[in-house]
């Protein structure tokens, strides 16, 4: 399969059950699992790109896994020069494959950056559903973003008004700490939430 590097937007069509989704779950599973050093892959590939001009080749039909740049074998601390930056994923029907292909990634470069409180970055892999419309929406409006006003017009939003209310749920990785406190979140996401929490009023 080959897709136009010189265009931005490249289409996959074809009817229900073709497969059009498991490209995007096989692309997905295989920079996943380059990225955490894994070894292990459910079929075998050979997948070609570039980056700022550079060739990339990852493939493992010769039974192990081969990662190259312009021809030159890639070292284990070079991989993140040859990733994407991101991969965003959105999947508007029944199956929940790509959700948990992506829940199932760990990003631990992600993760030392939120704990850290350093400047974020973007996780390398960020699935998206209908359920975070929402939440995306709040953020621009809090922000007061352009992407917001082009929302509004998009989905006919004249205005959001105030007060918003939102709940907050203990999340899965507590184990100690109370609400008071965010659960003793740390980082990012507990200067996030305190921001948001000083500026109620």
């Amino acid at each position: 399969m080959y897709f136009n590097e010189e265009s931005s937007v490249n289409a996959i069509i074809g009817n229900n059950g073709s497969g059009k989704s498991n490209v995007m779950e096989a692309i997905t599973i295989i920079f996943s699992r380059v990225l955490a050093d894994s070894k292990e892959f459910p079929f075998g590939f050979c997948i070609k790109y570039s980056i700022d001009g550079s060739g990339i080749e990852i493939s493992n039909l010769s039974g192990e896994l081969s990662i190259s740049k312009n021809g030159k074998k890639v070292a284990k601390k070079g991989i993140n020069s040859i990733m994407p930056k991101a991969l965003f994923l959105y999947y508007a029907g029944e199956t929940d494959r790509l959700k948990e292909i992506s829940e199932g990634s760990v990003d631990k470069r992600f993760e030392t950056m939120l704990k850290k409180d350093e400047d974020i970055d973007f996780k390398f892999i960020t699935y998206l559903s209908v359920d975070d419309f929402g939440p995306a929406l709040l953020s621009n409006y809090v922000f007061q973003t352009e992407t917001y006003d082009k929302i509004c017009k998009l989905v006919g939003i004249e205005e959001i008004h105030s007060p918003i209310t939102l709940y907050l749920h203990k999340p899965r990785w507590s184990k100690h700490g109370k609400a008071d406190n965010f659960w003793s979140a740390i980082g990012t996401v507990a200067n996030e939430l305190r921001l948001l929490h000083n500026s109620k009023n």
